[in-house]
């Protein structure tokens, strides 16, 4: 029974030590779960599983209403610069992952677009998924992840390019001189 007492007396300590007036301080408590919540509900949750893929051919169909209608389909190139002048879609505009914050204003160049899908070197693409989710997360609708990206849009349809690849300069040069 002594056993009893002494636990007894542990617990009455711990609650007079953790309470007010002999009241557990439920308000406290209420109010510090709803600013958790708060900062929780901040917090992105946008995972890889909510990411939409729109494939070559419906891609496509979109250029193609484009031409008609421009506010159909807004392209976003979010690899480097070097890698945009090398080849990418056409009619992409490049956007680096640094220059979208969730928080922030929106960006003028994807405002008023119907369709916005974003592209990388291919289905491995992390800046390609990281900018999608980005979009996703600062509000932007209707934003797909082209999974092909630059290399099977390149190999079926051609890149626009703003700069000629090391290779082909070496080779023009060679033919010109001969």
């Amino acid at each position: 029974m002594s056993n009893f007492r002494a636990t007894h007396a542990r617990v009455a300590h711990f609650d007079t030590a953790f309470t007010i007036g002999g009241r557990f301080p439920y308000a406290i408590i209420a109010l510090l779960l709803a600013m958790l919540g708060t900062a929780l509900g901040g917090c992105s949750q946008i995972t890889d599983r909510d990411i939409r893929i729109i494939q070559v051919t419906e891609l496509r169909e979109l250029q193609s209403r484009q031409a008609s209608a421009p506010s159909a389909l807004v392209l976003v190139d979010p690899r480097s610069a070097e890698r945009y002048e090398a080849g990418h879609i056409p009619g992409a505009i490049r956007l680096a992952l640094t220059q979208v914050n969730p928080d922030g204003p929106r960006r003028p160049e994807l405002v008023g677009h119907q369709e916005i899908v974003v592209y990388g070197d291919n289905p491995g693409s992390h800046v390609g998924r990281a900018m999608t989710k980005r979009l996703m997360e600062a509000g932007y609708r209707n934003v797909r992840f082209f999974a092909g990206g630059a290399e099977e849009y390149g190999r079926l349809y051609g890149l626009q390019r703003l700069t000629t690849p090391p290779a082909e300069t070496e080779e023009a040069s060679r033919g010109s001189g001969a």
